[in-house]
C-alpha cells in the first residue's frame, strides 16, 4: 500500500510514526518512546510497532478499511489470552479532517508477534498445517517441562477446539494472523 493512499495527515512515514506514538500514549496512558514501521506491511494498512516507556511495545495499524474485530473477539473467547487484544481507536483529528473511513487499531498483547506472523494458504489449511501441529508441539513440551505442565489441560482443550477456527477469517499471505 502506498503512502499516497492515506489522507494528508498520514501520507508519509514521519506522520505515521508521530501519529502512532500519539495514539498509543493517549489510548494507553503511557508515554511512547519511539515507533517504527514493521518490515512487512498489509495490502490495506500501515503497521507500526510503538515502544512504550514501561518497556512494552504495542502495534498500531492505520487502515484504509474499517477493521472487523469480530473474528478476533471470537478467537479470544475460544482461545483466551493467546489471542491478542485488538481495539479500534477512533481519532477525533482524523474524523475532523474528513477521514471518517480511516481507522486505527491497537493490539496491546502479543502485538509484535502477530504483526509478523504470515502464512500461506486459506484458513482451513492454516489451522491444519500450522496451528494444530504447533499446539501438539506445545503439548509435547508439557510432558517434558515442569513450567509447562500446569497448562496441559488447557493445551488439550485448545487442540480439541482448534478445528472450530476454520470458520473464522484468518488472514493468508499478505495479511497478518
Amino acid at each position: 500500500m502506498s503512502d499516497s493512499d492515506f489522507p494528508t495527515e498520514l501520507n508519509n512515514a514521519e506522520k505515521q510514526i508521530n501519529k502512532a506514538k500519539e495514539l498509543a500514549s493517549q489510548h494507553l496512558g503511557i508515554k511512547a518512546i519511539s515507533a517504527q514501521l514493521t518490515t512487512t506491511q498489509g495490502c490495506f494498512s500501515k503497521t507500526l510497532e510503538v515502544f512504550l516507556q514501561d518497556g512494552r511495545s504495542v502495534i498500531i495499524q492505520f487502515r484504509i478499511e474499517a477493521l472487523d474485530a469480530e473474528p478476533f473477539l471470537r478467537a479470544r473467547d475460544l482461545l483466551g489470552d493467546i489471542v491478542p487484544i485488538i481495539e479500534v481507536i477512533h481519532d477525533p483529528e482524523l474524523v475532523k479532517a474528513g477521514n471518517e473511513t480511516r481507522r486505527a487499531t491497537c493490539s496491546k498483547s502479543l502485538g509484535r508477534v502477530f504483526a509478523r506472523c504470515f502464512v500461506e494458504g486459506n484458513t482451513s489449511e492454516v489451522v491444519d498445517s500450522d496451528i494444530i501441529p504447533n499446539l501438539h508441539t506445545i503439548r509435547a513440551l508439557a510432558l517434558e517441562r515442569d513450567d509447562v505442565k500446569p497448562f496441559s489441560a488447557f493445551i488439550a482443550k485448545l487442540i480439541e477446539e482448534a478445528p472450530t477456527l476454520k470458520k473464522n477469517s484468518l488472514y493468508s499471505l499478505g495479511s497478518s494472523i
